[in-house]
């Protein structure tokens, strides 16, 4: 486990060391490079916005019983406007890293033994919790607070996925995705009324993978294919999730994969952002979170880290065909200079979290990318999805 989190934190290290250098090389030629990532975000679609804490939490314990009587009667209504609009299920899913197997070990210590690798995600996850709290990840004490805030009988699920940082990760994790949505809607008899997706970072590249597969009949046999599996049972569930509403923010998604949004899906994305236009950030605001959420700008193609395992890298190498490069330097240090905040489809807050500071602080929060899921947000959050989903 120590081995596992030590690999998982070099390969950041060593990401974040060479994106610093291509920012820098970037800033230098003082170019902005026009966008050609495809279809063109409407600029119209962006929303400029200052968080507030007009509602504030208790710091001191993220505990319902803590909460005041102004927070609690604020999530209070936010869960009866949430249940009025037919709202049943909450999924909330976590980003690349904050997993219960990033590198993939788990799985190959349950190939030799095989009862330990649900152990060891289990204390990974733990351990995660531990030492990450709130930020960039979503605590399971993060879930029993909004649970117990809103107090109206809707589903709240934290999703887990092993959060590798490579397309196969994602693939497996949207169809993990698909099945667990599949079978509570089948067990609760769930025809109508949307499903609510939140997902930090990566996360939302699943997202994105399960509108690919829910528009487009081609994506499943091609996946398929490449997996090696039969696709008549995730067909299946796929035609049957077509009939379900799905409202979907994502909280900080590199504008990576594809949208591909079916009638029945609705789309916003949350990114933290300071400047006057919507491009991300420069160098020198890094080491001081100026510009927002630097991750976001950075985890684009081409910024995957190899897999260990041979039979992986080979399968990623046949997703770079319909997914975009995965594990590529040259075409990443090309791309990341065109400083890209939007997505291909959705509506796009920008809004600043105002986590900058005078001193370097990159490290308490993860170059911007960690304010998202911190419980203090979590009234903020929903009020603007409410805002813009359920008014």
């Amino acid at each position: 486990m120590i081995f596992q989190l030590a690999m998982a934190a070099i390969f950041t290290l060593l990401f974040l060391l060479y994106a610093i250098y291509r920012l820098i090389s970037s800033y230098k030629k003082k170019k902005l490079a026009p966008l050609t990532y495809g279809e063109i975000p409407s600029i119209n679609k962006v929303i400029y916005l200052k968080i507030d804490h007009d509602f504030p939490i208790n710091p001191l314990s993220p505990a319902y019983q803590m909460q005041g009587s102004s927070w609690k009667k604020q999530m209070l209504a936010h869960g009866e406007k949430l249940k009025k609009k037919g709202v049943h299920s909450i999924y909330f899913s976590h980003g690349t890293f904050a997993g219960d197997d990033p590198l993939d070990l788990a799985r190959l210590l349950g190939q030799l033994l095989p009862h330990s690798s649900p152990l060891l995600k289990k204390f990974t996850k733990k351990l995660k919790n531990k030492v990450l709290n709130d930020l960039g990840n979503i605590h399971d004490d993060y879930i029993e607070l909004l649970d117990n805030a809103l107090t109206s009988q809707i589903d709240v699920i934290n999703f887990t996925w092993t959060s590798g940082n490579h397309h196969l990760a994602r693939v497996l994790g949207s169809l993990d995705l698909i099945n667990q949505i599949y079978n509570d809607a089948v067990t609760k008899n769930i025809s109508s009324g949307p499903i609510l997706m939140i997902g930090h970072s990566h996360a939302g590249q699943l997202f994105a993978l399960i509108s690919q597969l829910l528009s487009d009949p081609d994506r499943i046999l091609q996946f398929s294919k490449i997996l090696g599996v039969d696709s008549k049972s995730t067909q299946e569930k796929i035609n049957y999730l077509k009939n379900l509403e799905i409202d979907i923010v994502t909280l900080g998604t590199p504008a990576r994969y594809k949208w591909q949004t079916p009638k029945k899906w609705r789309l916003l994305h949350i990114i933290n952002h300071r400047g006057e236009n919507h491009f991300a950030g420069t160098i020198p605001g890094l080491p001081w979170t100026r510009d927002g959420d630097y991750v976001q700008q950075l985890g684009i193609n081409g910024s995957d880290t190899p897999s260990f395992f041979a039979k992986d890298q080979a399968i990623n190498k046949k997703f770079d065909e319909l997914l975009g490069p995965g594990f590529d330097f040259t075409y990443w240090k090309k791309q990341i200079s065109y400083r890209r905040r939007l997505h291909n489809a959705g509506i796009h807050l920008l809004i600043d979290f105002e986590d900058q500071s005078l001193v370097p602080n990159f490290h308490k929060t993860i170059l911007g990318h960690g304010q998202y899921t911190k419980y203090r947000h979590m009234e903020f959050l929903f009020r603007k999805i409410i805002e813009h989903f359920y008014q």
